[in-house]
């Protein structure tokens, strides 16, 4: 199962810093600035996985392999044909 969900993506080198607190992002963003990069970001929404969903198929058709033979009522020994 997924969800559509928006993430922070810097324009310098592509790595989502969503999850960067306020001082690691902006370290991050004026490190690409102070080397000649854009020093920017934007906001993507990007599909994420939240959970599994397990579907169940119900079985289409059945199939048995059949022996058919007979057994001797005395001594038990069974004959397939």
């Amino acid at each position: 199962m997924y969800e559509t969900k928006g993430r922070a993506i810097c324009n310098g080198c592509g790595a989502d810093i969503t999850d960067l607190g306020e001082e690691e992002l902006t370290e991050h963003i004026c490190n690409h600035a102070l080397n000649g990069g854009k020093g920017s970001y934007r906001v993507d929404d990007v599909k994420i996985q939240t959970g599994t969903k397990t579907v169940t198929v119900p079985e289409k058709s059945h199939y048995e392999n059949k022996v058919i033979g007979r057994k001797c009522s005395g001594c038990g020994k069974v004959e397939y044909y």
